[in-house]
């Protein structure tokens, strides 16, 4: 369900990932991207913190170290938020 004041959504910057020319096939992210994406979004929105109970693993319902593990494979440093 979408729920909006008026006849406009809108998101806050960095809500949706951006999907451009280098997208996987017929303009859809990869999963990689949209992983990437996703993990770069919840950093954002922790202030680069990765673990404890304000961190981004627990707004992505995942350990600290799998998060951290996705971060090393995506090379994504916390510090990129």
């Amino acid at each position: 369900m979408i729920l909006s004041k008026g006849n406009t959504l809108s998101l806050p910057p960095g809500a949706l990932p951006i999907v451009s020319q280098t997208s996987g096939n017929n303009g859809f992210a990869t999963l990689a991207m949209n992983e990437k994406a996703r993990i770069l979004a919840a950093l954002r929105a922790c202030g680069g913190v990765v673990g404890g109970p304000n961190g981004a693993a627990q707004l992505l319902d995942v350990h600290k170290n799998t998060l951290r593990s996705r971060m090393e494979k995506l090379e994504i440093r916390a510090s990129e938020k």
